[in-house]
């Protein structure tokens, strides 16, 4: 079934006054006061206070940035601390990581202040190799923007910062034909405690205006090659692809293999009529790995029939890549409505941008493995649950592990793609239907079956013995209902 928003809550306010001195003294404190008091107090901190002290805060509350971009704790603080990662405070070095695809290149960016670190990547065209029309990274800077606002709900996903252009042809070669994986553009105050040049990546790159719409398409059909996007940076990771490759399969690892499809399929299931990732490979999945091991973070799943799923691990999932998205944000920001643009604009002529990178928006579904950015499609985003399926068809000793089992009931057409099957292929164990003919037909039975996985009590009894002797760092709530847009929060 696919999910239906809850009726809206009016939430009633009581507003009590205090005659005395005498009275408010005898009355229990207001807690939710206290917390608005105190979040109050730390803005009104950020607004006047120095910079080195902003830097003191974040350094005492914050003090792995990547750790707490990754688990959305002071994003926005962080984010203004750099002016929005301005390259005023980016190290002149970049660093390339992860191997070059046909869609581009990534590097990694350093930002400092006053000692505070914080992290992002570029992602760019190549300017050489296999030539097959890449994707438009203007149309993932557009999804991402989406992405943005659900951020603070959903910790599976991560920020897009800005959409970039290079200066010149010639910067776009340095970048491109680097012959070792860090380049300097400059060395001025690479030593500092803060980069403030006003050249290293400032003279490669400008920042394109986030509020004229027309020029940015108008400029992703002329020079599609010249944009970059920066996007969050997530450290200390590795793709479900690697992990699924390396080690022993054991029961360790089907137990964690529980709770991050799990950690992926909730939310998508939320989304699945307004978002479809449509790239959901092995190598767009990250697991961050937070450090040191013996660390472990409770989360807590709120779910739209009020349960709540609850389960302890070391590593936090993030999707990535959303160049081939299909979402839906509101009337006037969706897959459809960048269609109808694109088709408006002279440089984006003939076909709408076809030859520009934004292919992928015009396939019609029926020809392409059920694969078309501009429509949705429940079931396509099982894709990365079949690779592991098959994966582990072939390489696994042990069929009796939990996740093992549930990966067999996985049903999808091609390894590139499905058709969308809006049937209900997952029942419940309190229905009197015959549960061992579940199947996992779309992102919404996969919800479902990891998450009666989870509350099963073998589960619980196995997930609390393996961090047992580990240090809690905290309660990580996610509230599932999209319609709700309640923020995630985590509890010290």
């Amino acid at each position: 079934m696919l999910p239906t928003s809850f009726n809206s809550k009016t939430n009633s306010k009581t507003n009590s006054k205090t005659n005395s001195k005498t009275n408010s003294r005898n009355t229990s404190p207001n807690i939710s006061a206290t917390k608005k008091h105190a979040s109050r107090k730390i803005t009104t901190f950020f607004k006047n206070t120095t910079i080195k002290r902003q830097a003191r805060f974040l350094n005492h509350f914050c003090l792995d940035s990547g750790e707490c971009l990754a688990f959305g704790k002071e994003n926005t603080k962080i984010a203004n601390y750099f002016d929005n990662f301005s390259f005023k405070y980016a190290s002149p070095t970049l660093t390339r990581i992860g191997e070059d695809s046909v869609n581009g290149i990534i590097n990694e960016v350093i930002f400092k202040r006053d000692l505070y670190i914080a992290r992002a990547v570029i992602k760019s065209y190549r300017t050489s190799g296999p030539s097959m029309n890449p994707d438009n990274l203007f149309y993932e800077y557009f999804v991402g923007n989406y992405i943005n606002s659900i951020c603070n709900m959903y910790p599976c996903f991560v920020e897009t910062y800005a959409l970039l252009i290079f200066k010149s042809q010639q910067t776009h070669q340095l970048i491109n034909n680097a012959t070792t994986n860090k380049l300097t553009i400059t060395t001025d105050n690479s030593n500092s405690s803060s980069y403030t040049q006003e050249e290293g990546l400032a003279s490669i790159w400008t920042q394109i205006d986030s509020k004229d719409r027309s020029k940015q398409l108008k400029i992703s059909c002329k020079v599609p090659e010249a944009i970059s996007i920066m996007i969050q940076h997530i450290g200390k990771s590795q793709s479900i692809s690697k992990i699924i490759k390396t080690g022993i399969y054991n029961q360790n690892k089907d137990h964690d293999l529980i709770t991050l499809f799990y950690q992926i399929y909730a939310p998508l299931s939320m989304m699945s009529k307004v978002f479809t990732h449509y790239d959901l490979h092995g190598e767009n999945v990250l697991v961050y790995n937070i450090y040191p091991t013996n660390r472990y973070v409770e989360y807590h799943y709120h779910e739209t029939n009020g349960n709540i799923t609850i389960f302890k691990s070391n590593k936090l999932v993030k999707i990535i890549d959303y160049g081939r998205a299909f979402f839906y944000g509101s009337s006037k920001s969706n897959s459809h409505q960048l269609i109808t643009q694109l088709c408006k604009i002279k440089e984006c002529q003939p076909n709408c941008g076809f030859n520009s990178g934004y292919s992928t928006l015009l396939l019609h579904p029926a020809k392409n493995h059920g694969r078309s950015s501009g429509s949705r499609n429940i079931s396509h985003d099982l894709r990365i649950l079949k690779y592991v399926a098959d994966k582990l068809s072939s390489t696994s000793t042990n069929n009796d592990f939990p996740f093992n089992n549930l990966t067999k009931k996985v049903h999808y057409d091609n390894p590139r793609g499905t058709a969308e099957n809006l049937t209900i292929g997952w029942r419940s164990v309190d229905t009197d239907t015959d549960i061992t003919q579940n199947k996992i037909l779309n992102v919404i039975d996969a919800h479902n079956a990891f998450t009666e996985e989870i509350n099963k009590i073998s589960f619980k009894e196995y997930n609390d013995n393996m961090y047992k002797d580990c240090k809690k760092m905290g309660e990580l709530h996610i509230y599932l209902d999209y319609d709700e847009r309640k923020p995630m929060k985590f509890i010290y």
